[in-house]
């Protein structure tokens, strides 16, 4: 069985890229396939700011 991952990087949720990805996928689990869908919208990046804390704790 494939598994697909669909990631939206679109600044708006529910536009054309939007329903693209979703008719994409649910075309492919029609299909067989696992599908998921992830939106970049949803999270928050943030830039590292040099604390060196992940190299105290290893």
């Amino acid at each position: 069985m494939a598994k697909i991952l669909g990631i939206a990087a679109s600044p708006r949720k529910g536009g054309n890229s939007d329903v693209l990805l979703k008719n994409l996928l649910k075309g492919a689990a029609a299909a067989g396939a696992n599908t998921e869908q992830v939106c970049l919208i949803d999270y928050q990046f943030q830039p590292r700011v040099g604390c060196e804390r992940c190299r105290k704790d290893g």
